[in-house]
C-alpha cells in the first residue's frame, strides 16, 4: 500500500477566499506559518517544547511543503497509515536517505479521545514532527485519516 492509496483525502483550499473560510489565513500575511498565527505548535521532542515566536515559526513552516495529518492513535486506519507517513516523512528529511533533505514539515493534529492516547502516538513518531496542544478547537476533523497538503507556490 502507498502513502496516496491509503489517504482519504488530500485536497486544501487553494484560494485566498477558500482560505478564509477556514478562519486560518488572514489577508496581508503570506507563508504558511500565518496558518498557525495565535496558535501554540508543539515540537515532538521528550520536553514538549513550543515553538517560541512568530519568527521561530516562519523559519519552521514558511518555504515548504506543509503537510496537516489529522489522526488518532487508537483508529486502525490511522495504525495502518502512520508508520508509511512516517516513513514517507523520515526518508524525505533525512539526509542519511538523501543527499539533500527535502523542504517538507508535518504538523499532527489529534483526533485522540484524551491527551494520553496523543502522547503515546506520538512517541513513535518522528521528531521534526510539530503538533497542536490536545485542547486546540482546530483539532476535529469528519473523516481521519487525512492528510491536507499545501505549498506557497
Amino acid at each position: 500500500m502507498t502513502l496516496s492509496t491509503l489517504t482519504h483525502k488530500l485536497l486544501w483550499p487553494k484560494s485566498p477566499q477558500a482560505c478564509l473560510r477556514t478562519g486560518l489565513w488572514e489577508p496581508g500575511r503570506t507563508g504558511m506559518a500565518t496558518l498557525f498565527t495565535g496558535k501554540i505548535l508543539i515540537r515532538n521532542n521528550s520536553d514538549g517544547d513550543e515553538v517560541d515566536t512568530e519568527q521561530e515559526l516562519s523559519l519552521r513552516l514558511d518555504n515548504r511543503v506543509l503537510l496537516l495529518y489529522f489522526g488518532a492513535g487508537e483508529c486502525p486506519q490511522c495504525q495502518t497509515f502512520a508508520p508509511i507517513l512516517k516513513d514517507f516523512f523520515v526518508k524525505l528529511t533525512d539526509e542519511f536517505y538523501v543527499n539533500r533533505a527535502s523542504q517538507i514539515a508535518l504538523v499532527y493534529i489529534s483526533q485522540d479521545q484524551t491527551k494520553e492516547q496523543q502522547d503515546s502516538f506520538l512517541r513513535d513518531m518522528p521528531r521534526k514532527w510539530l503538533f497542536l496542544p490536545f485542547q486546540d478547537e482546530l483539532k476535529r476533523a469528519s473523516l481521519f485519516p487525512s492528510l491536507l497538503c499545501s505549498s506557497q507556490d
